[in-house]
């Protein structure tokens, strides 16, 4: 433990809460009554002196422990039905249980999840990924695979915003047809917007 001032002889010691590798922790000096600190309001605490408090820094000894799927979940952004699904996919080592039977994982898991959402978001499937990972921890190089992955990507994607710039620009005409037939209709007449709609092509089945 740092101790960054002076703490007199029975100064209570109240937990805040985490800031990266560290606590913060609050010495009330003297005699005072104890004072509950609400969790909720910890995020209000700023570094700032306080007078009759001290501010010390304690390093955090639970760094490596193991961590349940409850506690990796919220620091990850997902929820523990994820992890377990990740787990199926093999997209994460099936964790050692305890003695009570939870699910323990080590620490570094926390940044394998970040960074397979990373690479979901990046438009990967959970099976290409599966099937890089497989790849990769069986001593292959799956760069030119992933490379290639993410070129048949794009092509859909270019693909896709032309048809929806086609279809843009074929309802910007149907908008211009529709408000034409209003016109004419006037307020008290129906127009037919719907019925005036085109044919749909049909595509004869071959046999």
């Amino acid at each position: 433990m740092l101790l960054l001032g002076g703490l007199q002889k029975g100064a209570h010691l109240r937990f805040l809460g985490r800031l990266d590798q560290s606590l913060l922790v609050l010495a009330e000096l003297g005699s005072g009554r104890d004072q509950e600190v609400d969790a909720l309001e910890m995020g209000l605490l700023t570094l700032e002196p306080t007078p009759r408090f001290i501010l010390l820094s304690m390093a955090d000894e639970t760094l490596d422990r193991p961590l349940q799927a409850g506690e990796l979940a919220r620091r990850a952004g997902v929820s523990k039905d994820t992890l377990r699904f990740y787990e199926r996919k093999g997209l994460l080592p099936r964790p050692r249980r305890t003695a009570n039977n939870y699910r323990a994982y080590p620490p570094e898991t926390v940044e394998r999840v970040l960074w397979l959402r990373r690479v979901l978001a990046a438009g990967f499937t959970l099976d290409e990924l599966a099937r890089i990972l497989a790849l990769r921890e069986s001593g292959g190089i799956p760069c030119r695979q992933v490379r290639n992955l993410g070129a048949a990507k794009l092509a859909e994607i270019e693909e896709r915003l032309r048809d929806l710039e086609a279809t843009r620009d074929s309802l910007r005409d149907l908008l211009t047809d529709w408000d034409r037939r209003l016109a004419e209709a006037g307020p008290d007449r129906r127009a037919g917007l719907l019925e005036s709609l085109p044919p749909f092509p049909r595509k004869e089945r071959s046999r």
